[in-house]
Order: structure tokens, then C-alpha cells, then sequence
């Protein structure tokens, strides 16, 4: 690849081929369903109504990133959480799914701070939600936002925080997801002078070089898994006694406590006991993610061939609107109901039914657009 930066025309709006200024998330989009990147990206549009379960995860990182900022400080950066989610609108979601929110949030964050305190309070900061760019070739531009740059024992890391219904599915994941080879690419451009991160200069945003990392060893990555669940206290039965039901969702410091709390004898719940101390994690977990050199440059040279697909089929649809059916299929799969806003459009226009009423009535435009 040729890296020629030129990144004050990309400030002043002067780069003629911005739309090849390109998001990791856009390009994931595209992907994982051409359907989903045309409402997503093309058309901008979202659901007025917010899915509960993706807005924790919008939710829970914004509490990661006043957590971080304030030294793992737990309390401001709970009230600042609080602060920017009573400024979103959330007039079109049901009381019951902000209070059940705001539940699983408390439930989840205290169990966070409980179990990572100790450790994470000795990172020294450099950066949250870092957004950078990279030039690729030409005038094909990376752009992306990691979650946190941190330095600990003198080596340069960095994290990504995902909220999940299981664990154990992002820890297979990671062993492939291109998305972190791109990240980590793109540090080790930024560390070598050639990319830039975003910044904020007598209230101006300009793409700088970042001197905190220039000239440093990306040493590594962390998969920063949060479920969206948390452990509760042991069931306490009529008797007086704990139930030893091995499925409960505690931990083996909770049912200690409570044993020494109920004044009972530890010898009654040795089997259980020996269970919970012995079983993973299932609320919280890090996974070491390791690349090859090779992998890295693998991962962004893909990302330059994709966004050379992307480009041309921009370019296609705007020259031939009536192409914007068989240009953007769809890709059926699992996803449809895990992780995707637009199911309902897409079974709407399947069955053959009302689809301006579906989009009218469920979807806007974003603000970002």
C-alpha cells in the first residue's frame, strides 16, 4: 500500500472522494446483509421505538466510558450515565422496558466495578472511544472508534467492550473477528506517524498524530465481554436454609456471605459450594486475543477490497436507482432476529404487505444523517 496523508483536506472538506472515508461498521454492515447496510448507512434510518436490548449496550458503554475517564471511579460515572440517558428520547419506549433498563444497568454495573476495581484502576488511560482515521491507498480512508487505549507495566493495549447474551459465543468469535485486526492495524499505523486520531483544539476537531503512543509496541488486545445479566443473591427457602439448586444464577462469594450472614454451617453446602467455586465466569470475561503480523495486514487489505465494493455499488445505485433491489439482497440468517433494527421492513415487504405503513410508522431518519 502507498500512504500519502494528506489529512487537512479531509478537515476542510476538501477530499472529492469522501465516501470512500470509510467506518469499520459500515463495512461490517454491508457484510453481514446488503438490506441492512441500504436502511442502515444509504438511507439512515432507525427505529423510533429503541430496542431495550440494544440500548444497553449503547447504554452500558457510555457508563464504560465515564468509568475509564474518571479513574474507575464508580459513582460519577453512574450519574453521568444517568445524565445522558435521561437526554435521549426514549418518549416511544414503555415505561416497563426504562425501568427494566435501569435495573439490569444497576444490577451490571455494580458487578463491574466489584470485579474489575482492583485491577483496572492501575491502567493509565490514554484514551476512550477513540475515533481514527487511516489512509488505506489512494484516497480509501479507514475510520473507526475504539473503546479504550490504556498502558499498563509500560505496554500499549487496547479493549473493546461487547454486552452479549453468551459468553461463550464471543469467545469463539474473537478468534477470527476482523474487526479487531483492523483496530490493532490501525494502532500500529498510528503508533508509526502514518494515521491520526481524532481531537478537540480550541474548539475545533482536527485529525492529529497521537504522541502518547508514537514510536510504541501495540503489546496487545482484550475482548471485554459483559453480559447482559448479572448474579443475584442465593435463594433463601421457608426453613431458613439455602437452596442448593446448582443452576442459580450466584456466585461462590455470594453464597459464602449469605451462609456466614444466616449463621448456618458451611460442612450442609460443601457440594455446592465446590460447584460455584468452580465454574467460569458466566457475567463477566477477557479474553487475550492474539494476531499474527500477517493477520493484521490481512484483515486491512480486505477492508480495502470491500470498500471498493462499496464504493462502486454507491456509485451504481445513484446512477441507476431502479438497480437498488438486486444491488442490496438480502442475507437471511440467524442475525435477522438477534441483531437486527429492520426485521420488521424486511417480513413486511417478503409477505407482501403494507411497507410504507411499517416504515412510517416504525422507523425516522437518524440525526447522524
Amino acid at each position: 500500500m502507498t500512504y500519502v496523508i494528506n489529512y487537512k483536506q479531509v478537515e476542510k472538506g476538501e477530499n472529492k472522494m469522501a465516501d470512500l472515508i470509510l467506518r469499520g461498521s459500515e463495512l461490517q454492515s454491508f457484510l453481514t446483509c446488503r438490506k441492512q447496510w441500504l436502511y442502515q448507512w444509504l438511507e439512515g434510518i432507525e427505529p423510533k421505538r429503541p430496542d431495550g436490548k440494544l440500548l444497553f449496550g449503547t447504554l452500558f458503554h457510555k457508563f464504560l466510558e465515564f468509568y475509564y475517564e474518571n479513574g474507575c471511579q464508580f459513582e460519577p460515572a453512574v450519574m453521568n450515565t444517568h445524565v445522558w440517558l435521561e437526554a435521549q428520547d426514549l418518549s416511544d419506549m414503555p415505561q416497563e422496558d426504562i425501568d427494566n433498563l435501569k435495573a439490569l444497568f444497576k444490577g451490571v454495573s455494580e458487578y463491574y466495578h466489584q470485579t474489575y476495581y482492583s485491577t483496572d484502576r492501575q491502567f493509565k488511560i490514554l484514551g476512550t472511544e477513540v475515533e481514527f482515521l487511516v489512509k488505506l491507498e489512494g484516497t480509501i480512508y479507514m475510520t473507526g472508534t475504539i473503546d479504550l487505549v490504556y498502558e499498563v507495566d509500560g505496554k500499549i493495549r487496547f479493549m473493546d467492550h461487547k454486552t452479549v447474551t453468551s459468553l461463550s459465543m464471543y469467545e469463539e468469535k474473537s478468534k477470527m473477528d476482523r474487526q479487531i485486526s483492523r483496530y490493532w492495524w490501525a494502532l500500529k499505523m498510528i503508533s508509526q506517524g502514518i494515521g491520526r486520531i481524532k481531537q478537540v483544539i480550541d474548539g475545533k476537531e482536527m485529525w492529529v498524530q497521537w504522541l502518547d503512543i508514537e514510536g510504541k509496541e501495540i503489546d496487545g488486545f482484550d475482548y471485554n465481554l459483559i453480559a447482559k445479566d448479572y448474579p443475584k443473591q442465593p435463594k433463601v427457602l421457608k426453613s431458613g436454609k439455602l437452596s442448593t439448586d446448582k443452576s442459580q444464577k450466584t456466585t461462590y462469594e455470594m453464597y459464602l456471605s449469605k451462609i456466614r450472614e444466616l449463621g448456618l454451617n458451611g460442612l450442609d453446602y460443601k457440594d455446592i459450594l465446590d460447584v460455584l467455586q468452580n465454574k467460569p465466569n458466566q457475567w463477566l470475561q477477557r479474553i487475550n486475543v492474539l494476531r499474527t503480523e500477517q493477520e493484521l495486514e490481512s484483515a486491512a487489505f480486505e477492508f480495502l477490497y470491500t470498500a471498493g465494493d462499496i464504493h462502486d455499488i454507491r456509485l451504481m445505485i445513484g446512477n441507476s436507482p431502479e438497480n437498488v433491489e438486486p444491488l442490496t439482497y438480502r442475507n437471511i440468517g440467524t442475525h435477522c432476529h438477534n441483531m437486527c433494527s429492520y426485521t420488521s421492513l424486511c417480513k413486511t415487504t417478503i409477505e407482501g404487505g403494507n411497507v410504507s405503513l411499517v416504515r412510517n410508522l416504525g422507523y425516522k431518519k437518524r440525526k447522524d444523517v
